[in-house]
């Protein structure tokens, strides 16, 4: 209790929930004035006691075993929400009262939140230690998260929330507290954040929740409408812009023309259309009123006149449809959802996602507020672009033979005409995101550090280059092959030394554990990064070594590497390598990735015809490269079947809705269909 008082005066909390108090609830009024807390409340088991003070007006709507649900007025908020303080049971079939519960809750018109221990996860990586995780599991909870319309806040702060605290071989750590909102929480308060604070006296730790009221309204920058080009008057606009003659080198010509034609942009899109959101309601508003006066008075001139503002309005509609889809980024959209409340919603999400609440350094305290943010930030990218002024020891090159003819040396080195240039920007995706000026698919790249430390993505020699410094770090890890005092790695003694894998950034070693030939591949990992400019992130490197290996073995190469070690099965370029039997847990992670791209849908507004597009070209997309290189237990396949059928059918209250047909039918070829 004494750390729940500080913590409350700390960052100032106005309501406070003790989940699994361990005290009898005799002792409610007690810890209410312990706390200095004006009002209290208990669920009927007494596993949740709720605290607010006088800031704060709460009414009970919902008062059962595993939760308590609030309507909540804030005196620094306008806003009126919901809350539901959850402590849920921690067998499966227990837990089925507290979903009903959240199914008939979700119906509300009203921000709702739910929060607190949900006794489940939703992603393998929600847990470390113990056996491998069976995301059955978590299905139930998943598809009550999807149906319910919740979105999950995220957290900042340590990445589990709960620990047996056991002995270290037999510690297990999971997040089973959360966080989660609806669409119209997002809308009402954008800037909800969740911190894990350190757990002090307890296996779970202290859920920090904030919700931060920013007055200040954000820069707007530029940023071109794909709308613009299919207005009458743009293309003459932007012929007198660029034709005005600039003094410079030709660089600094189009980046000042690009400068100036975003400002004339900007100013003539202010002045011809204004806020095309509000008109779109003007218009609105004018239509109803013209459609009025035309009943009341039936003339030619009244239904000119709705005519006219009818066509104005449709085309008003189209820019802000238009706009919408520029803003959501939605590259498989067709036809399938017109409404703007799918539009909104994933807006919504996407600024959540962009948004940052605070940030670690790398001494490990967390910085707070844009300014401070943007400053750490600036030092952070300014730091890991700035390298020693060393040459590439270029005589490691040299392993890599001459394959290159003179004659393709030319091509390469030739200036490219108009005609290539031009067929290069037109064969690029027009609604790519847009650069730092603002324009689509534009040609010039600003950056806003220098970097001295080697290629960075973007740069347009960076994949050629990259590539051929793979290939270096490839041959010199052959090359060891010939070196004496290197042990490589065999399947079987009559079999062919395997020496590594690679595929992009990807590498998989394969050595035997000896210090010398450690040494040796270190030695070749440090040459490569001379060479290269590019370091090795260790945070991010493990290594493999059989279950019975000894103690000394592991670390010894703990030591020499300074990499951690990993458990079998691992995942390689998305499908999971393992020794034995195939198990259907393996494949945990491919549902996982299934299951949390749907519930990031918003599938409650979605349409059948949206989710018959994102079934057909997302979720029928992700297993087709595991697919290729190894044969899933039919168990996960029909996981997987059973998820995308309830998606496409979806929910009615706080059922699931019937499915019309098997999705054996629905998935056969359109030329095979009745």
């Amino acid at each position: 209790m004494e750390r729940i008082k500080l913590l409350k005066n700390i960052h100032h909390i106005s309501i406070i929930a003790i989940l699994e108090p361990f005290s009898d609830n005799t002792q409610l009024q007690y810890f209410r004035n312990l706390l200095n807390m004006d009002y209290a409340t208990h669920n009927p088991n007494g596993k949740i006691w709720i605290f607010w003070t006088k800031d704060v007006s709460c009414t009970i709507l919902e008062n059962e075993e595993q939760l308590i649900t609030c309507d909540i007025n804030h005196v620094m908020s306008p806003n009126q929400f919901i809350t539901t303080f959850v402590y849920a049971k921690c067998k499966d079939h227990l837990r089925r009262p507290l979903w009903d519960s959240m199914l008939q809750q979700s119906t509300t018109s009203l921000p709702w939140c739910t929060v607190g221990d949900f006794n489940v996860i939703t992603d393998p990586e929600e847990k470390l230690g113990g056996v491998m995780y069976n995301m059955r599991k978590s299905l139930e909870f998943i598809s009550i998260i999807e149906a319910s319309g919740l979105q999950d806040l995220g957290f900042t702060g340590q990445k589990y929330t709960w620990c047996n605290q056991r002995g270290i071989m037999s510690r297990v750590w999971k997040r089973l507290d959360r966080g989660m909102v609806n669409d119209k929480w997002l809308e009402t308060m954008p800037l909800t954040s969740i911190t894990h604070l350190p757990s002090v006296g307890s296996d779970h730790c202290p859920l920090l929740m904030e919700m931060i009221d920013q007055h200040h309204n954000p820069i707007k920058y530029f940023k071109f409408l794909n709308c613009w080009p299919e207005q009458p008057s743009f293309m003459d606009l932007v012929e007198n812009c660029w034709s005005r003659s600039i003094e410079g080198n030709p660089m600094w010509i189009f980046h000042m023309k690009m400068k100036r034609l975003a400002n004339t942009l900007s100013n003539w899109s202010r002045n011809q259309f204004g806020d095309i959101h509000a008109k779109v309601k003007e218009y609105e508003e004018a239509v109803r009123q013209a459609e009025e006066d035309l009943i009341n008075r039936q003339s030619n001139e009244n239904r000119s006149k709705l005519h006219a503002i009818n066509a104005e309005y449709i085309r008003y509609m189209k820019m802000e449809n238009t706009i919408l889809r520029q803003k959501t980024q939605l590259q498989w959209f067709k036809e399938g959802d017109m409404n703007s409340s799918y539009f909104h919603a994933l807006i919504r999400g996407r600024r959540r996602k962009l948004y940052i609440h605070r940030i670690q350094t790398e001494e490990g305290s967390w910085v707070q507020g844009d300014a401070e943010i943007a400053e750490a930030a600036c030092e952070h990218f300014q730091q890991i672009f700035t390298g020693e002024e060393n040459y590439i020891q270029q005589h490691n090159l040299q392993c890599i033979p001459p394959m290159v003819t003179d004659q393709q040396n030319e091509t390469l080195q030739a200036t490219p005409s108009m005609e290539e240039l031009k067929t290069v920007v037109f064969a690029m995706n027009p609604n790519s995101a847009a650069g730092p000026d603002g324009m689509n698919v534009n040609g010039s790249r600003h950056g806003f550090f220098h970097s001295t430390r080697g290629l960075k993505q973007g740069d347009p020699l960076s994949p050629a280059l990259f590539i051929l410094g793979a290939e270096v770090l490839s041959r010199l890890m052959n090359k060891l092959h010939h070196h004496p005092q290197f042990h490589g790695f065999y399947m079987s003694q009559k079999g062919p030394q395997i020496n590594h894998l690679s595929f992009a950034d990807d590498i998989i070693i394969f050595a035997s554990g000896r210090k010398q030939t450690l040494t040796l591949i270190m030695e070749t990992l440090d040459t490569y990064e001379k060479t290269s400019g590019q370091l090795i992130n260790k945070h991010k490197s493990h290594f493999m070594i059989p279950s019975n290996a000894f103690q000394s073995t592991v670390q010894r190469i703990k030591d020499i590497t300074g990499f951690t070690q990993k458990s079998s099965p691992i995942t390689y370029l998305g499908c999971p390598i393992y020794i034995g039997r195939q198990r259907i847990i393996y494949y945990s992670e491919l549902i996982a990735k299934v299951v949390n791209k749907i519930t990031g849908w918003q599938a409650k507004i979605l349409s059948y015809g949206g989710r018959v597009t994102l079934v057909k070209h997302v979720i029928q997309a992700m297993p087709i490269h595991l697919l290729a290189a190894s044969t899933p237990p039919s168990t996960t396949i029909k996981q997987i079947q059973s998820i995308t059928a309830n998606f496409f059918w979806g929910w009615k209250n706080d059922k699931r809705k019937y499915h019309w047909s098997s999705w054996k039918n629905l998935s056969f070829p359109y030329d095979e269909g009745a």
